[in-house]
């Protein structure tokens, strides 16, 4: 359908207790006495070839193609 799909997660917690996913979200959005830090877009956009050119080898694996 012309579109890719990329999931990133940020699994597990530190000593302290804290989840990877909540220091993750403080990091893109900011916090009330935190300033936004935005990573996501860039690592999306930086594993789009990658994750593009893996999505074909499997096709080609599908279609016989070489």
């Amino acid at each position: 359908k012309g579109y890719w799909y990329n999931s990133s997660l940020a699994n597990g917690k530190d000593k302290n207790g804290v989840r990877n996913m909540d220091k993750a979200m403080y990091l893109e959005y900011g916090t009330s006495k935190q300033a936004a830090r935005p990573w996501l877009v860039n690592a999306t956009k930086n594993a789009e070839s990658t994750c593009l050119e893996k999505m074909q080898q499997e096709f080609n694996k599908k279609v016989g193609a070489t």
